[in-house]
């Protein structure tokens, strides 16, 4: 990620952010700020607005009440928002912050069984599954679990 002069002014002019601040400030920007995927209504109109004004290959990022503008990997400005998205961008941030909170620790019950996303750190309670049931069910013969070192006579009990 590469910032232009005139990003660094603009930072510096409008954010009034110190130096040192603008190399982080601008990541975050890149990393967490909203997209165009993700606004609605009057927000994505502003998109298409400032995506029209600067050209093919604008990667735009709202974070702050400021777009960044990026081409490519490189920072090209930064721009106030208006005051009239300042509330939607608010609205539109905390939303995508509790679907994120929802979704890490969303639980559905399953036959007893508590089943969430990946990335939660909820602890996942997973059936009991027999070994024969697993062979059974996939076709899986003795050599496979040889070749992993699982021994097959050996049944887990509760």
């Amino acid at each position: 990620m590469n910032i232009n002069a005139h990003a660094r002014k603009r930072i510096k002019e409008r954010c009034g952010l110190p130096k040192k601040a603008v190399d982080r400030n601008v990541k975050l920007a890149l990393e967490k700020g909203l997209t165009h995927k993700e606004s609605k209504g009057s927000l994505r109109k502003y998109f298409d607005y400032l995506f029209l004004s600067h050209g093919r290959g604008a990667n735009i990022r709202l974070y702050g009440n400021h777009a960044y503008i990026f081409t490519r990997d490189t920072l090209v400005t930064v721009l106030p928002l208006p005051n009239a998205h300042k509330a939607t961008l608010k609205k539109t941030m905390e939303k995508r912050l509790t679907q994120k909170k929802r979704g890490a620790a969303s639980v559905e019950k399953d036959n007893n069984t508590i089943v969430n996303s990946p990335d939660s750190d909820v602890e996942v309670a997973h059936p009991k599954v027999e070994l024969s049931e697993i062979k059974q069910r996939f076709g899986i013969d003795k050599n496979v679990f040889n070749q992993s070192g699982v021994d097959l006579n050996k049944e887990e009990k509760d």
